[in-house]
């Protein structure tokens, strides 16, 4: 949620698999929303 993007936390978190850092990665509701805007269908 802070603009580094989860492969990057899972490297510095010495994570070899993103879904270990998924299980520790919650985004809050309105960041989720925030992301979906910025993408154009």
């Amino acid at each position: 949620m802070q603009g580094v993007d989860l492969p990057m936390v899972a490297q510095l978190m010495g994570n070899s698999d993103i879904q270990t850092t998924m299980i520790y990665a919650h985004l809050a509701p309105d960041h989720l929303a925030d992301a979906a805007d910025k993408l154009s269908f």
